[in-house]
């Protein structure tokens, strides 16, 4: 049996670039909170999706991505199973809790820890896992939550 070895010379200066978004989230200047919502606009619309394009572009043509699809389809249904005990359990509506236990954010934190642990095949296959998660995200999702469910869905 071979053990995970983490690159920890890697690792820390995603652990750095964690803590100081965490320390810059508790700043509470207006022009800061402004350059900073600039910021994630920025990321969230424009390089994200080229890097999201790029490595898919690059990915070897399905190699294990049925797998990593497969997985991710299996942790969804395990979450939607997690969240309906739960909603039992706690009392509350499901489509209160099953977004957030069903669907993670499984792209900010896991694709760079990927690409550190795995290298290149570790960063298409992190893009495979978030793409296939965030189109579920958007289809099954709110159709489970959204009032009209798939008319929703549709419309969005």
């Amino acid at each position: 049996m071979t053990s995970l070895v983490l690159p920890w010379p890697a690792l820390v200066p995603v652990a750095g670039w964690v803590g100081a978004g965490a320390l810059l989230r508790q700043v509470r200047v207006p022009s800061v909170e402004r350059v900073l919502q600039r910021v994630v606009d920025v990321l969230l619309f424009a390089v994200i999706p080229v890097f999201i394009a790029l490595e898919t572009w690059r990915a070897p043509a399905a190699a294990g991505m049925g797998r990593v699809i497969a997985v991710a389809v299996l942790v969804v249904l395990w979450g939607g199973a997690a969240a309906a005990v739960l909603a039992r359990r706690w009392g509350e509506d499901l489509r209160v809790i099953c977004l957030p236990v069903m669907f993670m954010n499984s792209a900010n934190l896991a694709i760079p820890v990927n690409t550190l642990l795995f290298g290149p095949a570790g960063t298409v296959y992190a893009v495979g896992y978030s793409v296939a998660i965030s189109l579920l995200l958007f289809t099954v999702g709110i159709s489970r939550v959204a009032p009209d469910g798939w008319r929703d869905v549709v419309r969005q």
